[in-house]
């Protein structure tokens, strides 16, 4: 599901009448529009994981395109936690987010003070 949604937002987001923010070179997804920060934080992130993305690909291109998935994936996986959370507070299982707190049962009363 999650590999379905990634790719339907790269169609999404590579498609002329949208900001274009990728496009498709004819073998993969190369960005256009996300800003370099984005691109370095993963680049980082493979390189503290121990895995050195060169090894990899032959070509700079390839570790772009890699950075790209994995900037526009995470995207797509935290949109969908973001939602599924949503729901279950606004229409969902609201026990799952009530407080847990002490309750004291109260008299009951009736409208004149009187019990």
């Amino acid at each position: 599901m999650l590999i379905s949604r990634v790719s339907d937002e790269f169609q999404t987001i590579s498609d002329d009448g949208s900001t274009k923010v990728v496009y498709f070179d004819g073998k993969t997804y190369l960005p256009r529009a996300i800003p370099v920060q984005i691109l370095d934080y993963y680049h980082n992130r493979f390189g503290k994981s121990g895995r050195v993305l060169s090894d990899y690909y032959e070509d700079e291109a390839g570790n772009v395109a890699d950075c790209t998935l994995s900037a526009i994936a995470n995207n797509v996986a935290n949109e969908m936690i973001s939602t599924i959370e949503l729901e279950k507070v606004f229409t969902g299982d609201p026990a799952y987010y009530k407080w847990q707190y002490n309750r004291k049962v109260l008299d009951k009363f009736t409208v004149d003070g009187s019990t």
